[in-house]
């Protein structure tokens, strides 16, 4: 992981904010799916408590 990683993370699930949807670029997909497959990662909603449960 990189700074890099961690910074467009949050784009991934405040997308509905962006004007370009991001679902719409492939390599896109597989990077977040080698950074969720990474040992310990977690959603950021379960890593606060009071947050809404992900979907």
């Amino acid at each position: 992981m990189t700074i890099a990683d961690l910074s467009m993370m949050g784009y991934r699930f405040h997308g509905d904010v962006l004007s370009v949807p991001l679902n719409a670029f492939a390599n896109i997909g597989s990077w977040m799916e080698r950074v969720e497959a990474l040992p310990g990662w977690k959603h950021p909603y379960e890593l606060m408590p009071s947050a809404p449960k992900a979907g």
